[in-house]
């Protein structure tokens, strides 16, 4: 696939005329988006409804169950930002079964509502007037 409108001497013209980009230059646009095609492959989801970021403890907890109900097959997780996804992290898979499971960990552990990660001592924290 050609990306630009390159002949073979372009470089030695480009140097001779003493302007770099002198050639014009082909846009090359993605055909698809990855991220679009890996939610339409994996249509059935399990909403984590929580505005916070989780602690790292419960990060890799929710990590842990993805993987061990994914059990080795795709599974995909986003920042929901339409309709019923608003404020949630979206989590995918691939039967419906999986998402029902998921979901009902979800609302079993209590993640969503567990307290928000507390900074360090010694971070440094801005100040309001």
């Amino acid at each position: 696939m050609r990306i630009a409108g390159l002949r073979r001497d372009a470089i030695p013209v480009a140097v001779r005329r003493a302007q770099l980009h002198a050639e014009h230059l082909i846009m090359v646009r993605r055909r698809y988006n990855p991220a679009a095609a890996t939610i339409k492959r994996l249509p059935n989801k399990a909403l984590l409804k929580r505005e916070d970021s989780l602690g790292r403890a419960d990060s890799e907890e929710l990590a842990e169950m993805i993987r061990r109900i994914a059990d080795g097959a795709e599974h995909y997780s986003y920042a929901g930002s339409r309709a019923d996804e608003n404020s949630c992290r979206v989590l995918c898979f691939d039967t419906p079964e999986k998402a029902r499971a998921m979901q009902t960990w979800i609302d079993a552990s209590g993640i969503a509502s567990r307290p928000r990660p507390e900074p360090p001592p010694d971070y440094p924290q801005l100040k309001t007037r």
